[in-house]
This record gives C-alpha cells, structure tokens and sequence, in this order.
C-alpha cells in the first residue's frame, strides 16, 4: 500500500480512532451490528472495497470527504471520509472488489470457495512487495512466474482447459489467451462495451486494471505487440479505437 502513497493511517485512521473514541458511523461496523458504538477490536476493521469502490465504469463518487487517487478515481487513498473521527471504512456500491458480506478480508473467499488471501497474499503483506526479491513476492513467482497477485489461469487450471471467459476473479478474463487478443474481441465488445471499459477504460485508453503484470509480446493479425511489465494495454496499442 505504501507504494501507492498510503500510510497506516490511510485504512486505520488516528490512534484515537483506532481506540474507538468515536462512535462508528452507519455502515462502519463489519456486520452492521455495531454502528454507533465503538469499534470492537481485530472485527471492526478497514475493508478493501473501502478503497477499491468498484471498477473504471462503476465506482463510488460524489461523497464530500472521499480521497480519490487524482489519477484513476475508481480507487481511493483513504478507506474513510476525511473529517470522521471514527475513521469508519467505507461500502462500495459496485462490489467487484469487495470482501464477502459482513466478513473480513482474511476470513473472505472468492472464485469458488478459494480464500482471497490465496491469491492476494495476508492483510499487511499483499502482493507484491516493491522488493523484487522479498519473501512476500516468493509464492508467486513460484507458481505463476512473476510477482504480484495470482493471476495467470495456469496456476491452477491445465492450459487450454478453460473457454473463453470473463468469470475469472474480480470478472478477469483469460489472461495471456490469443482467443482474447487475436480472435474476435472485436465481435465480444460490440455486445459488452461496458464489461471492456471496467478494466480498460471509458476511454478503452487503458487503466491499472489492465495492466499487464510481466513483460508479453502478443502476436495479432495487426502484427506483433510487445509490452513491457506495468504497461496498461490499450485498443489504439494494435488499431483504431472503437466507436465508445
């Protein structure tokens, strides 16, 4: 997180806040149950859809007090209204990116009964660790190849196992899949431009949620693309973008 400009206090709140001082607002507590009173210690906590509030289509907006990243709005650099003493976590609308409900991150799980930490990495030690070689990058790079969240369909499934899909985790599509980049997504946005847009932008400019985790070359009928790691990938990378 810290690579992303946030500190402690960006999902915890003060230290008065983190004491429970302050009663917590409507909607802070992790099951409801305890709104308007104190924060009840290691449940009561910061959740990650209080930050990532939804995609590049849907996310939340329009609240006085929300810190969005000036860059890419879907995604915020505080998990709380600035000016609540309680530092009470916020609730995504759009729930892509959200942990199961009235459930802690650590306790949540997705795509099938898999934890989230599985593929994320615990609370305070998600991938991947700005240190190339730290040990928090280790599983990863064990599994899929490079660091960063388990992404690649591989780790998992026998290569070629799959269809063509868009209900990997988070809504992810089959990653590094030549049925994606080389045949007929054309034909596949025309009939879901919005699904497109939620990672690559309403401007299909490309955002980080469609960046690419490792260096890729990609063999097109437009000729072939090379990408370097970080890259956002982008329709105009390969042709003409298409109507919006």
């Amino acid at each position: 997180m810290k690579t992303g400009g946030m500190e402690c206090h960006s999902c915890h709140g003060d230290m008065l806040a983190v004491g429970g001082l302050n009663p917590l607002a409507t909607g802070g507590s992790i099951d409801g149950a305890n709104d308007g009173q104190q924060r009840r210690p290691w449940l009561d906590l910061p959740r990650c859809q209080a930050c990532h509030t939804g995609d590049a289509v849907n996310y939340l907006s329009g609240i006085p007090g929300l810190v969005p990243d000036p860059q890419w709005p879907f995604r915020l650099r505080q998990a709380y209204l600035t000016g609540d003493p309680s530092a009470s976590p916020l609730l995504a609308s759009n729930k892509r990116f959200a942990e199961n409900t009235d459930t802690l991150y650590r306790f949540s799980k997705g795509h099938h009964g898999i934890n989230c930490e599985s593929c994320h990495g615990s609370t305070h030690a998600i991938w991947p660790n700005v240190a190339a070689n730290a040990n928090d990058n280790q599983a990863a790079l064990a599994l899929q190849g490079f660091s960063g969240p388990l992404i690649a369909c591989e780790t998992c499934h026998a290569s070629g196992s799959l269809p063509r899909t868009v209900s990997g985790p988070h809504g992810l599509h089959n990653i590094n899949d030549a049925r994606w980049y080389d045949e007929g997504h054309e034909g596949y946005y025309r009939n879901n431009k919005d699904l497109c847009k939620a990672c690559h932008g309403t401007a299909l400019a490309g955002t980080p949620l469609s960046k690419v985790p490792t260096a890729r070359s990609f063999r097109t009928e437009e000729g072939t693309k090379n990408y370097n790691k970080e890259d956002f990938v982008a329709c105009n990378d390969c042709h003409e973008r298409p109507s919006l």
